[in-house]
């Protein structure tokens, strides 16, 4: 069974925070897409690497304050990420890499 959500974030080209549609304040989760290996943003002494911000701005001009829906398969660091359904859409590499080439 599918949830839905808002697009609240993006900080990466592989994550998004998503923000729920009740509540006060409403709940927010950080999803990482399945299958997904987006190239790092730099921190602090750490430089950014090839097209990580144009993998991220790709991915956030597409679904920023969207309503989305998200499955979450697996939970925790040893189990792959949840896939996300956007726009009843599967956002694939195959999406995400066109951007870089």
């Amino acid at each position: 069974m599918a949830n839905t959500a808002i697009v609240k974030e993006v900080p990466s080209g592989d994550c998004v925070i998503l923000m729920g549609t009740s509540g006060s304040p409403p709940p927010q989760r950080q999803l990482n897409l399945a299958g997904l290996d987006a190239p790092r943003i730099g921190f602090r002494d750490r430089a950014d690497e090839p097209y990580a911000f144009q993998s991220r701005e790709f991915l956030r001009k597409m679904l920023i304050g969207k309503t989305v829906q998200f499955k979450v398969d697996y939970e925790g660091a040893s189990r792959p990420p949840p896939p996300l359904l956007a726009a009843a859409e599967r956002l694939s590499c195959n999406c995400l890499c066109c951007c870089c080439s």
